[in-house]
């Protein structure tokens, strides 16, 4: 099944949380869920996403409930999900080549250039180092913000970390899964979920991710 991602009727900057109240009003949210477990987890809390885009940008709007929020991260380019809670966004519009985001509610923000998964399963296996991936700011910008039992994260993918220099445009596909880590400070495991109906506990299964297409 192939979903769609609505173009913005206003300009957006990534700052402006009321502009993005309006503009992601009635669009169709995605949730965020545990596909690979036969039940979710009791302490999995509610997530939600939305997409759009304009011909410089596609954005992601996430609302995120989270009865303890936290990320120790204080720089950018850390690995950020192994510090507290983290929304991660995997974004594809090549055949192998794919990009991998992470923002905290503090907006420290990493970013990953995957050539290939198989860079993955080496990095996994101790044979690269992850640095090598990590990519210079710039992949994209983004705002987050702290409210009362949840956070909110609006993030800004410009055209050219998705398909080098050509703009954004009706009927491009692209394949996205959003993400999140879920910490507690009190001990309690980690809680993941993840928008893609993922049928076991990997948010790399770049094959299991839907496909997106711009209308």
């Amino acid at each position: 099944m192939t979903l769609q991602i609505d173009k913005l009727s206003v300009p957006l900057q990534t700052a402006d949380w009321a502009a993005a109240a309006r503009c992601f009003a009635g669009m169709p949210p995605l949730v965020l869920a545990q596909a690979w477990r036969r039940q979710p987890e009791t302490g999995l809390q509610r997530g939600q996403v939305q997409l759009g885009w304009e011909p410089a940008a596609l954005w992601v709007y996430a609302r995120l409930d989270d009865s303890d929020i936290f990320n120790s991260a204080s720089e950018h380019n850390t690995l950020s999900h192994e510090t507290g809670d983290v929304f991660e966004l995997f974004l594809s519009a090549a055949p192998k080549r794919y990009i991998e985001l992470h923002v905290t509610p503090d907006n420290m923000r990493l970013q990953l250039q995957w050539p290939d998964p198989d860079a993955v399963n080496e990095v996994r296996a101790g044979k690269q180092d992850i640095s090598r991936y990590i990519a210079a700011d710039g992949l994209f910008d983004s705002s987050a913000r702290t409210g009362n039992g949840h956070w909110q994260v609006l993030a800004r993918i410009p055209a050219a970390s998705l398909c080098a220099d050509a703009p954004l445009q009706a009927d491009m596909s692209l394949r996205a899964a959003f993400c999140r880590y879920d910490s507690f400070r009190d001990g309690r495991a980690t809680v993941c979920s993840s928008t893609a109906p993922l049928q076991a506990f990997d948010f790399h299964r770049r094959q299991e991710w839907p496909l997106f297409t711009l209308r």
